[in-house]
């Protein structure tokens, strides 16, 4: 019988969440330039707590999928809803600190980056 390798996922990831989680940061920045021309508007700072509230699920439904892999990094969710609802209380502005550092662990470990 062959043995499974140990960076072989036990369940295939279905949707890629961290593109969403990649793409917050973006967003915030692209959100920030506008505010500094002026164009500011109610669908600005629509689109600036949206990106706030629109992170916390998408981080936690990757965290998720990440637990469902066979990996070291095993993800806590508890940390995640925290440093989620930091991000939603900076209006998306500390997804800048946090997508790096969870992408940079999820390629470190899951390998599917």
């Amino acid at each position: 019988m062959a043995h499974a390798d140990i960076n072989t996922p036990t369940v295939e990831p279905r949707i890629s969440w961290w593109h969403l989680i990649g793409a917050t940061p973006a967003l915030v920045v692209a959100l920030s330039a506008i505010s500094f021309t002026g164009l500011e508007s109610p669908l600005f700072w629509a689109a600036q707590v949206f990106a706030g509230v629109l992170y916390l699920p998408v981080l936690l439904l990757d965290a998720r999928q990440v637990r469902l892999l066979d990996t070291e990094w095993q993800p806590k969710t508890w940390r995640y809803v925290l440093l989620g609802l930091g991000v939603l209380y900076t209006a998306g502005f500390f997804s800048l600190v946090l997508s790096p550092y969870y992408l940079y662990k999820r390629r470190k470990y899951v390998k599917t980056l």
